[in-house]
C-alpha cells in the first residue's frame, strides 16, 4: 500500500476499520528501511553504555529534571533533548506521523506505520510496569534474569511437591466427589479435577514470583524503583521486563502536546539487556509506503493543515531555524 497525496492517506483512514476495543497510533520513518527499534538500541555502544549516559547527563544537569518525579518522566526529557533512549514517539495524529515522513531523507521512500493498540494495553507513567521497564535503563550492561527465572522455576516446583505432599488426602477427586454428592453438591469429577489443578498452578505461580524477586539483582532493581516511586508494589513477574509498553505522557511539554505524542517503552529480551522486546505484530494494523517524488509537495500540503516544523518543535532554536529558511533566496 502507497499514497502520493493527503487525500489518498484520507482514503485509506477512512476504509481502515478500528477496532472499539483499540486506540490508534501513527509513526512517520523518513527512510522506509528504518526499523521499530529505539534510537538507544540502533547503536552497540548506546545500549552498552545507557546508564551511564542517563546518570551522567541527570548529573551534570540536575536543573533540567528537578520537576521529573519518576525516571519515566527523565527518559521523556532525555528524548526532548536528543539523548537516545528506549522510548520510540509515536503520535495519534495520522498528519503529524506523515510529516516526519516526508521531512527528511529527500533521497529514500518514507513509510507511515499506524498501530492499533489495546486500549486495556495502554499505560500512564504512574503504572508500575512502566516504572519497571524505565527502571532497566539503568541496570549495566550485564543485566540478565535468564538464570534468575531458571531457578525461580525450581523453587516453584519445589514448592509444589511440597504443596502436593501435604495435601494428598485433599487432592483425591474420587473421595471429594462422593463427599460432596453426600450433601448433594451438583458437580462433576472434572470440575474437581480443575480446580485441584487451578490450586496447584496459584501455589506454581507464587512460588516462582516469591523466589524471582528475592534474587539479588531484582532486590537492586526494587529498590531502586522505590527511591524513585514510593508507592510501588515490590512483585515483579519476570514476564513483565519481555514487554514492549504503549505509555501516555503527561502533557507537561509543548512538543508533546503539539505532536498529539505518546510512547513505546523497550522492555529486553530474557537473556540480556542488550536486546530489545519485540513489539507485538498485532499491533500493526497496517504500513503505507510514501515514494521519495512525493515527499515535498506532501511536506507543502501539510503546511496548509497547520503542520510544520515550526508548529511541532516550538522551541526557540528550532523555530529560528524554520523561520530563517523561509527567507533564503529560492536557487
Amino acid at each position: 500500500m502507497k499514497i502520493e497525496s493527503i487525500a489518498e492517506l484520507a482514503e485509506i483512514l477512512g476504509n481502515l476499520v478500528e477496532d472499539s476495543n483499540t486506540t490508534r497510533f501513527f509513526r512517520g520513518h523518513s527512510d522506509v528501511t528504518f526499523q521499530l527499534i529505539p534510537g538507544v538500541y540502533r547503536e552497540q555502544y548506546l545500549i552498552e553504555n545507557e546508564d551511564k549516559i542517563i546518570k551522567d547527563a541527570i548529573l551534570n544537569c540536575p536543573n533540567s529534571f528537578q520537576n521529573q518525579y519518576t525516571l519515566f518522566d527523565k527518559l521523556v526529557t532525555l528524548q526532548h533533548y536528543g539523548y537516545k533512549t528506549r522510548l520510540l514517539d509515536i503520535t495519534m495524529n495520522a498528519l503529524v506521523a506523515l510529516f516526519f515522513a516526508v521531512e527528511g531523507n529527500k533521497d529514500k521512500d518514507g513509510e507511515l506505520i499506524i498501530f492499533d493498540i489495546p486500549t486495556s494495553e495502554i499505560k500512564y507513567d504512574s503504572s508500575d510496569r512502566v516504572a519497571i521497564l524505565s527502571a532497566l535503563s539503568i541496570r549495566d550492561r550485564n543485566f540478565s534474569i535468564h538464570t534468575y527465572i531458571e531457578s525461580s522455576l525450581s523453587m516453584g516446583y519445589a514448592a509444589v511437591m511440597e504443596y502436593m505432599v501435604k495435601n494428598h488426602q485433599n487432592l483425591n477427586v474420587e473421595r471429594a466427589y462422593e463427599t460432596l454428592r453426600s450433601i448433594d453438591v451438583d458437580i462433576s469429577k472434572t470440575m474437581i479435577q480443575k480446580g485441584f489443578t487451578q490450586n496447584i498452578k496459584d501455589v506454581l505461580g507464587k512460588a516462582i514470583i516469591e523466589a524471582f524477586n528475592k534474587q539479588k539483582d531484582i532486590v537492586k532493581l526494587i529498590h531502586d524503583i522505590r527511591n524513585d516511586k514510593g508507592n510501588f508494589d515490590p512483585i515483579i513477574d519476570s514476564k513483565d521486563f519481555n514487554k514492549v509498553l504503549c505509555v501516555r505522557a503527561k502533557l507537561e511539554n509543548q512538543r508533546i502536546i503539539r505532536q498529539q505524542g505518546a510512547f513505546l517503552l523497550f522492555g529486553m529480551q530474557n537473556e540480556t539487556k542488550l536486546k530489545q522486546a519485540d513489539i507485538e505484530s498485532s499491533w500493526i494494523k497496517e504500513k503505507i509506503l510514501i515514494p521519495k517524488e512525493f515527499k515535498q509537495s506532501i511536506l507543502d500540503s501539510l503546511k496548509s493543515f497547520g503542520i510544520s516544523k515550526r508548529t511541532l518543535f516550538p522551541e526557540l532554536e528550532t523555530q529560528s531555524i524554520d523561520i530563517i529558511e523561509q527567507y533564503k533566496p529560492k536557487s
